[in-house]
């Protein structure tokens, strides 16, 4: 059942049943009941947003290793009437949830504790809420470089899950304009953190280094 999650195989729990037993009776197994996280995204005016995309985070431990833990990412998408169902939480995890659709985002980073994963997640999606990234690139001299090419990257509620994507996932690839500067021509997330790569032909890679993004409306370096 997917519902539930049993403890790993070990040497020391097999049972051996005997090669001439008509019945044999098998110890219990204990199972963890797993948690599911539901709510609705809907826009700033309190409209269901369906299709939007829903992304939960949380610390999952390994039972077969005590003291270690797995970083699990679920994204889900929500139906006609803006619900959504976050399925297979560990029961004492706290989820990190946040939802986009199109340009419009949440506009902060939603912690759900253990205690109150049975209850309803509203989240609201804004276009205020999503960021522009710009920013030149320049010789040693100081004068913008033209037609060098911009990769922007981005990484979620870093440093969590930088256990799982160290680099980040590019976004979009940008070309520098004759000053050398470059913009976003679509909106950013304004959760996580950015990093812009730059190359330039058998120049050597440069970038910006990571940097938080702003919540809410703003520019990202």
């Amino acid at each position: 059942d997917a519902n539930y999650r049993g403890p790993p195989p070990r040497p020391e729990s097999m049972v051996m049943i005997p090669p001439d037993a008509e019945e044999f009776t098998i110890p219990d197994i204990e199972v963890t009941r797993l948690q599911t996280v539901s709510g609705t995204v809907t826009d700033s005016d309190g409209r269901p947003v369906p299709d939007a995309f829903v992304l939960a985070l949380w610390d999952d431990p390994n039972p077969e290793f005590r003291g270690t833990s797995t970083i699990v990412q679920q994204i889900e998408q929500t139906d006609s009437e803006g619900r959504f169902v976050v399925a297979g939480v560990a029961p004492e995890a706290t989820v990190r949830i946040a939802a986009w659709s199109g340009g419009a985002t949440t506009e902060t980073i939603r912690d759900v504790p253990s205690t109150r994963l049975s209850e309803n997640v509203d989240l609201v999606v804004s276009s205020g809420s999503p960021i522009a990234a710009r920013g030149r690139v320049v010789d040693q001299a100081g004068d913008g470089v033209p037609g060098v090419s911009v990769v922007l990257r981005h990484r979620v509620f870093s440093p969590l899950i930088d256990a799982i994507l160290p680099d980040g996932q590019d976004v979009v690839e940008l070309l520098t304009d004759d000053d050398g500067s470059y913009a976003s021509p679509q909106p950013l997330h304004p959760w996580g953190e950015y990093i812009a790569v730059a190359r330039a032909g058998s120049q050597l890679e440069a970038n910006s280094g990571w940097r938080a993004a702003p919540h809410g409306p703003g520019t990202a370096p």
